[in-house]
């Protein structure tokens, strides 16, 4: 118990010295004032979204007894992105703005939550949820939206299709308060439901039969499981647009550190997924500066080899 609050306090630690990054890796001539105003909104964004991101592919992990499971497997963020395609080919939609949150972010929202209902719908039989059909559901969705995004990109000139192709790319550049502010009741409530679900990971992880011996069912914590991560994911895509693998090697590192137990995973996870992303976004910003990078590039450049080097030592 001891070792695990060190660790906490630790990633704690480590978070809030990551928040600083983006205030000491540029060099400018801007006073703090003016930095601490343009840089903390998509720092605060950055260490939410990982947070979220990290925690959905906890849980979604778990549930799904699938090492692989992530809200991008899930369908839900290739939803969200077909809505912001959508949006930024209808202009007009853009100009909309619903509880402070823009017309994109509004519509990347509602995409990954239709998303998310359609694979529910897909893959709910009678009173079950099996963890098979939810991911093959997800799987046949992401594809679908995948092919949907192609149209839209089809049909669309040279502006849009830049426009969609650079959104689909992931950034936080340039967010303020107000979308922000919009998207964190969602997020908030997912993190809400993986406090709920958080002491049964362990149990609902082995076999239906074995869970349901235990005093745990499966499904009910398969479905606040994935409205959990349906939620926050969605909010998080909203705002950060189709960030990759954070979901997928924070999980697995975090693991590797802590164990198996996941009343101590979930948190750690959580902060680590929200130091990592803030350290990406300073990356993104300083790399090749003044050009800055789309996030999900650094993510992905990032993710990519850190995976498959886990894979080839689980082989060794």
């Amino acid at each position: 118990m001891k070792a695990t609050t060190a660790l906490l306090a630790t990633l704690l630690v480590l978070v809030c010295v990551v928040l600083l990054a983006p205030f000491v890796t540029r060099a400018t001539t801007l006073p703090v004032e003016e930095l601490f105003r343009l840089n903390f909104p998509r720092t605060v964004a950055a260490a939410v979204s990982g947070a979220a991101l990290a925690a959905a592919g906890v849980v979604l992990q778990a549930v799904l007894r699938n090492p692989l499971a992530t809200p991008y497997t899930l369908g839900i963020s290739s939803g969200a992105a077909l809505g912001a395609a959508g949006a930024l080919k209808l202009e007009a939609v853009t100009m909309l703005v619903f509880l402070g949150v823009p017309g994109i972010e509004l519509a990347a929202l509602v995409g990954g939550l239709a998303s998310a209902a359609l694979v529910y719908g897909i893959a709910r039989s009678r009173a079950e949820l099996p963890a098979e059909t939810l991911l093959l559901a997800g799987v046949a969705v992401a594809l679908l939206a995948a092919s949907g995004i192609a149209v839209l990109e089809f049909l669309s000139d040279t502006p849009d299709l830049a426009a969609i192709v650079r959104w689909s790319m992931g950034g936080i550049s340039g967010i303020g308060w107000r979308p922000l502010v919009g998207t964190l009741p969602l997020i908030f409530l997912g993190f809400a439901l993986f406090s709920l679900v958080a002491p049964d990971l362990d149990v609902a992880s082995l076999d239906e039969e074995s869970a349901r011996a235990l005093g745990v069912d499966p499904v009910r914590t398969r479905r606040l499981a994935f409205l959990g991560a349906s939620l926050a994911t969605s909010g998080v895509v909203a705002v950060a647009g189709p960030v990759g693998f954070v979901g997928l090697i924070v999980p697995h590192f975090v693991r590797r550190v802590v164990g198996a137990d996941h009343r101590v995973v979930l948190p750690c996870s959580a902060l680590a997924g929200g130091a990592f992303l803030v350290a990406c976004d300073a990356l993104a910003r300083t790399l090749f500066y003044p050009t800055e990078l789309p996030i999900n590039v650094v993510t992905s450049a990032i993710g990519c080899p850190t995976f498959i080097w886990i894979l080839a030592r689980d082989r060794r």
